[in-house]
């Protein structure tokens, strides 16, 4: 009865079945942080191997779990991988602030290439008007000190389809306090 296929629902089926194609020993772990996540292996357009961990988190500041990928070994992420996301989900407020500007930006952009009708851009002529638009659909873990927020935007008025605007940003994570 079985055709060898299955059903995957949520942001990660696609990657999921994927992997199973191109990868079959899939590698999965129960992290005691960051959940159950996927080892996604492949080869870039410059034929080098890559590798990162992917699954699905709850966040403080998301109704629904974002997609977590995070750039690792096949070990799997260490103290420093969760040391990162804690430093983000504390100062996502603050960053929210800052990253709400760069997409208002790049929504300009997008309409004027692809919207219909450009008269409806002047319903937003501020970034806080149109906060709701842009929901957070993933975090990215990168290898250096750095993350990739992902944002889907969607504007049925305006008649566009679902667009992806990825945010990247660096900072250094400081440790202050006392001797023990």
């Amino acid at each position: 009865m079985g055709s060898g296929m299955s059903t995957r629902c949520g942001p990660m089926g696609l990657l999921s079945w994927l992997n199973e194609v191109l990868n079959p020993k899939m590698i999965e772990l129960d992290h005691p942080y960051f959940g159950r996540l996927e080892f996604i292996t492949g080869k870039n357009v410059h034929n080098e191997i890559y590798g990162f961990w992917a699954g699905e988190l709850v966040t403080p500041f998301s109704e629904r779990p974002l997609g977590i990928f995070i750039h690792a070994g096949s070990d799997g992420p260490n103290d420093d991988h969760r040391t990162r996301y804690e430093a983000l989900i504390e100062k996502f407020s603050d960053l929210q602030a800052g990253i709400l500007p760069i997409l208002f930006q790049e929504w300009k952009t997008i309409i004027r290439e692809y919207g219909d009708d450009i008269d409806k851009i002047e319903r937003f002529d501020t970034p806080e008007s149109m906060a709701n638009l842009f929901n957070l659909a993933d975090i990215s873990i990168e290898k250096d000190a750095g993350f990739e927020l992902g944002y889907l935007f969607s504007d049925e008025e305006m008649n566009l389809p679902e667009s992806y605007i990825a945010v990247d940003m660096k900072w250094e994570v400081t440790y202050s306090g006392g001797a023990d």
